[in-house]
């Protein structure tokens, strides 16, 4: 389906329109290396096993005819994030997008035309970003209740994703939005400002406003989400120091892959040490282990899963001995037994290091021990020497004495 071609549903008039983009359109379908027999041979495991894995990427840096300063990080940005997200199935990249919202809904709905079910749907956006508390009204559209006017807002307001030409983009309507693919995991990574932006008239008309009405997200879907913050609420977004920059350093010393339950600590961390004041956040619910196991971005569900059993695995596809995961399931419920024992061995591991050191310790004086009680034994192996020498000395010098008989 073309970009310049779509059709939509738009509430709460049902109409169908045509949306065109401007945003020139990056894709990258099938990332897999190798031949194209073990491409195919290797998505068709995926789609048995784990699932479709899909992203899209909005890069947006140049905001013209606004008030918003170009971003020349974003550039970088979008680098990174292709490099990490390297092993997924279909990744779609949009630069400078103008709405995001049309943006969003045409995602989804090509996703949901082309693949029945998505495993995995990561959503990232590099641009600016506010915490909108500066509503819009209508001035015709109110209601009057004791003698008061009420207005509806037309704008969104909280966490948003501002577009190109400064339309704003809240990242609950995101949410909402990305959910309509139905992926078993779906995470979001956003490298935005968070500060809040208050501005107003200086002759505000004394109306009462009610915001824009937030849909809830069920408890169920909110366990499926998980987002990470590139800077923490109410604060503003580096753009020499970018959120994603930090990200793929410690993407490429986790060698390629980390628990998503310990990014926000490890990247923190990272610009801490460096001396960046900027801190991330993680927003997810945990049930139990629903997130525990979930490495990101690699495809493997598990961190510990071998070459050789994946190799098994694709082969008994490719000759088509596995029929509905036969036997997988039961590689990953073995697999996740060992990593959540994994913690404990690695303490026991320590433990023994501790006591290893202390070994050495003791080994080390009961060396110098060694020593000295040779060096004793040496010295005392001399006096009985010395002595010996004195005593057959002394007896060559004693008299003989002559025995008579009387």
């Amino acid at each position: 389906m073309d970009v310049e071609d779509v059709e939509v549903t738009i509430n709460p008039v049902v109409q169908e329109v045509k949306i065109k983009f401007n945003a020139p359109i990056f894709k990258r379908n099938n990332s897999i290396r190798g031949s194209k027999k073990k491409r195919e041979m290797q998505l068709k495991a995926t789609q048995r096993s784990t699932g479709l894995k899909v992203a899209l990427v909005i890069l947006n840096s140049d905001y013209p005819s606004t008030n918003h300063s170009t971003l020349h990080g974003v550039k970088d940005d979008g680098k990174w994030m292709d490099k990490m997200l390297l092993s997924y199935d279909d990744v779609e990249i949009l630069n400078n997008v103008t709405n995001i919202h049309e943006a969003v809904v045409d995602f989804c709905a090509r996703q949901v035309a082309k693949y029945k079910q998505v495993e995995r749907l990561h959503f990232h956006y590099s641009g600016h970003g506010v915490e909108n508390a500066k509503v819009e009204i209508d001035p015709q559209s109110y209601t009057v209740e004791d003698n008061r006017r009420t207005f509806v807002g037309v704008t969104p307001t909280g966490g948003c994703m501002i577009g190109c030409k400064g339309e704003l983009y809240s990242v609950h309507d995101l949410k909402l939005e990305l959910l309509k693919c139905i992926p078993t995991y779906l995470t979001l990574t956003l490298d935005c400002c968070r500060n809040s932006d208050r501005q107003r008239c200086k002759d505000p008309p004394k109306e009462y406003v009610i915001l824009k009405n937030k849909k809830p997200i069920s408890n169920e879907d909110q366990q499926r989400i998980a987002i990470i913050y590139g800077t923490s609420d109410l604060h503003p977004a580096s753009d020499a120091n970018t959120f994603t920059q930090e990200l793929f350093k410690v993407y490429s010393a986790e060698k390629q892959e980390m628990p998503i339950l310990q990014i926000v600590s490890k990247v923190n961390k990272s610009w801490k040490d460096r001396g960046i004041l900027q801190i991330c956040k993680l927003d997810c619910v945990e049930v139990g282990s629903n997130w525990k196991f979930y490495i990101w971005p690699n495809s493997s569900p598990v961190k510990p899963i071998s070459e050789a059993m994946l190799d098994t695995f694709e082969n008994n596809v490719e000759a088509g001995t596995v029929k509905n995961n036969d036997g997988y399931e039961d590689i990953l419920k073995r697999l996740k037994t060992l990593e959540v024992t994994k913690e404990a061995d690695e303490a026991r591991i320590n433990t023994l290091e501790s006591g290893k050191e202390a070994d050495a310790a003791r080994i080390n004086t009961l060396e110098i021990d060694k020593e000295a009680d040779a060096a004793r034994i040496k010295k005392l192996e001399s006096e009985v020497s010395n002595i010996n020498e004195d005593d057959d000395i002394r007896k060559r010098k004693k008299p003989k004495r002559n025995m008579r008989n009387i």
